[in-house]
């Protein structure tokens, strides 16, 4: 280790010393083989690394409310309700746990610079807001309505999530009373005390859900006295879109040292594209970095009364919650089974075996186990999960009380997290070993292919540097102008094509994935139809004669809370399509510009065109150049959310039938042809939207022939010394022979 830190330190000094003809293409090296950090900071990294008994480090990744505190209590705090408790994904801190002897609390708040960006972004919200409203207060469609004008101007400005979360972190600020307290950067606070459970009183007075100084919360690190948390740093992530800089460059700090992660998303809508792009954070950790990745698929309790399940388990409580899991973890391999080579590192484990390594949790199982010896003073919601849904689908499960509470234990799913991470205690020195390990390995790969590249870009520019001369670039320059207005005109050509190619390829797959989820989802709409039968009385008679008679008849029910996930799982869904859709066809589309605009280049030749300057590998990288800065953004379909644009569908809830049955099933089925339509629309203004701005302002043409351009004219500038530059590259090429 020390000779490859040694020898990458002593490349960079050389690169730093010919930093004239050597620092360009040594940057473009090091970032395409990515070895990013310097050598005295991968030094340090690796020191670090080896500390004898330093922590295993545990990320959580997860979207607020699914689930991550309730977690985290069960599993290191027996239940209790330590951490603070986030108020929306803006405002959720990012937690770092560890061990303490004393109990203490370093919390850090966002700078003056943070909040100054989230005012004007704040600004900019009610700028468009104003806007927006001005013009739809006369659309004939709202007839003047306020308050409809309101919410559809609300839609439309939460389609730009960082924008409606800084407006709302924002107001949160202005809203809490102490933001002139905030003018200038605020010292980060340390608080004590004598035991956890106080500090966490303190905590979350400051901090917590209504805290004072919640809203400008960036980071919270807690050192307990929790023996659960010895040897172990647990690092809590804040939700998606952070609107600030600075924390989600934290965020992204501490979870490159993670060693294990957990990935927490709600059984309802498992693996939504919100959780999909916050894992995304991880993509610039590589596989040396986590080592054991896992799923846990919260709140499983919510997915076990669906007539499916019930049906499928014959109401065995076990078979249900397996039923529910095996549902989930196919999910999870249709996803990660399309996964790109370089997320296999990170996301591997979980296509090749993902039932072991799927958690299933319920939190309100886990609060009833906790509390079942005072069974009386359960609330409404408690009992109602428990009588009717627990016991009423699952009777033999809760026949008594020592079976109710081996399937509760069964049903919170912390016993089993526990064991794995029992496990993973034991292997920790393992696991840390092998991680410092591959990550040598890994830029030690990386920095023999830079210096490598490094020699041989040094050898040819020093090559053309010896057959050059100020004629021969004037020559150069006039052979390019004169294939120039040809070339220019077949590389746009080859430009269009692709784009074209592009933007039906991406129609007809999102257009095959929503047939497809559409036609499911009504079948399984249909699906949550059933018949009950009912009872209806009537008397005959008087008085003595008196007689009560009972009639059976039967009546068509709808279970509107199961049709309502299929909604909420269409658009995960579909978002989820679509997102591997682009990824897929952006790479493709990548590759297929590339070679169209290399063989415009070629077509564009003479026969018997040589260039002792331009070269084939450097027309090659000058179009790797300008392909690489092209990149696609991800539409975001939850503007499509039966909330967004079906809101009267919320009202509906639990067995429907007679005419609300009708009104829901009505309801649903315009949403569904909303959708269709509203997708149609919403994909083809996505199209022209992403068309006009890849081609917007962009003469590809003329960038690659600027590229050629440049490289000419690097040479002129070394030929008006040759003699001493000629000596430079010598030397050059005999340090990097020494490295």
């Amino acid at each position: 280790m020390t000779d490859f830190i040694e020898r990458y330190c002593h490349l960079t000094d050389i690169v730093n010393s010919y930093s004239d003809i050597a620092e360009p293409c040594a940057s473009d090296f090091l970032n395409e083989h990515g070895l990013k950090e310097s050598g005295a900071e991968l030094s340090k990294t690796i020191e670090i690394l080896r500390k004898e008994g330093r922590s295993l480090n545990i990320g959580i990744i997860g979207r607020v409310k699914a689930g991550k505190s309730s977690l985290l209590n069960s599993l290191f705090f027996n239940g209790k309700d330590i951490l603070p408790k986030a108020a929306t994904p803006m405002t959720a801190a990012l937690t770092v746990i560890s061990y303490g002897e004393r109990p203490q609390a370093e919390i850090t708040y966002y700078s003056g610079a943070d909040i100054a960006g989230l005012r004007t972004e704040y600004e900019k919200y009610e700028e468009l807001y104003h806007e927006y409203f001005s013009k739809m207060i006369t659309d004939p469609r709202f007839n003047g309505n306020e308050k409809k004008v309101n919410r559809e101007v609300r839609s439309k400005l939460k389609s730009n999530q960082r924008l409606d979360a800084a407006h709302e972190q924002y107001g949160m600020m202005i809203n809490s009373g102490v933001l002139s307290e905030f003018t200038s950067d605020k010292a980060t606070e340390i608080i004590t005390a004598d035991a956890s459970e106080k500090l966490i009183s303190i905590l979350n007075e400051r901090v917590g859900s209504s805290g004072r100084y919640m809203p400008f919360t960036k980071c919270v690190k807690l050192n307990l006295n929790i023996d659960e948390l010895r040897d172990l740093e647990i690092v809590d992530t804040p939700g998606l879109d952070d609107p600030i800089v600075s924390r989600t460059q934290r965020t992204e700090e501490y979870l490159s040292k993670a060693e294990v992660v957990f990935i927490v998303s709600p059984a309802a809508s498992f693996l939504s594209q919100e959780d999909l792009n916050l894992m995304d954070r991880l993509s610039g950790v590589k596989g040396e970095g986590i080592r054991e990745i896992f799923l846990i698929s919260s709140m499983t309790d919510t997915q076990l009364y669906g007539p499916e399940v019930i049906e499928e388990s014959d109401h065995v409580l076990s078979k249900a919650v397996e039923h529910v899991n095996r549902q989930n973890a196919e999910h999870a391999v249709s996803i990660f089974k399309e996964i790109d080579e370089g997320s296999k590192l990170q996301y591997g484990q979980l296509a090749e075996d993902t039932l072991s390594r799927l958690f299933p949790t319920s939190a309100i199982a886990g609060k009833m186990l906790a509390s079942y010896a005072e069974k009386d003073k359960w609330d409404e919601e408690l009992n109602h999960i428990y009588v009717d849904l627990l016991q009423g689908n699952y009777e033999d499960s809760f026949s008594d009380d020592e079976t109710a509470k081996a399937s509760l234990m069964m049903l919170c799913g912390i016993d089993a997290i526990k064991t794995k991470i029992s496990e993973i205690r034991l292997r920790k020195s393992e696991i840390q070993n092998n991680k410092c390990r591959d990550l040598i390995l890994g830029r030690e790969n990386a920095f023999n292919a830079v210096l490598r590249d490094l020699q041989n870009s040094i050898t040819a520019q020093k090559h053309k540097l010896e057959n050059s001369s100020l004629k021969i670039t004037a020559l150069e320059h006039e052979k390019l102008y004169g294939i120039r207005s040809v070339a220019e005109c077949l590389i746009n050509d080859a430009f269009e094509d692709s784009l074209r190619t592009l933007m039906s390829d991406m129609r007809n797959i999102f257009n095959r994935e929503k047939r497809e989820l559409m036609t499911k989802v009504r079948h399984e709409a249909e699906n949550e139809k059933s018949t009950e039968i009912r009872q209806s009385s009537y008397t005959t008679g008087w008085w003595l004669w008196k007689k009560t008679h009972y009639r059976s008849y039967e009546v068509e029910v709808i279970r509107a809370g199961a049709v309502k996930g299929l909604l909420d799982n269409l658009i995960n869904d579909l978002s989820n399509k679509i997102s591997l859709a682009i990824s897929e066809s952006h790479s493709k589309w990548r590759q297929l510009l590339q070679s169209g605009i290399v063989q415009a280049m070629q077509d564009s030749m003479p026969e018997n065109y040589e260039s002792v300057i331009i070269t084939a590998g450097d027309i090659r990288m000058a179009v790797i150049k300008q392909v690489q800065a092209f990149d696609l953004e991800i539409p975001d379909l939850t503007c499509l959310s039966y909330r967004s644009i079906a809101p009267d569908i919320e009202k509906y809830s639990g067995k429907l039938e007679g005419s609300e049955g009708d009104s829901f099933i009505d309801a649903t089925l315009d949403y569904l042809n909303l959708v269709g339509n509203g997708f149609n629309d919403y994909i083809s203004k996505y199209l022209t939207s992403l068309e006009r701005q890849l081609k917007e302002g962009k003469n590809i043409g003329e960038v690659v022939f600027r590229n050629l351009d440049r490289r000419i004219e690097a040479i002129e500038e070394q030929l008006k010394n040759k003699e001493a530059m000629l000596k430079r590259f010598t030397l050059l090429e005999k340090d990097l022979k020494s490295v």
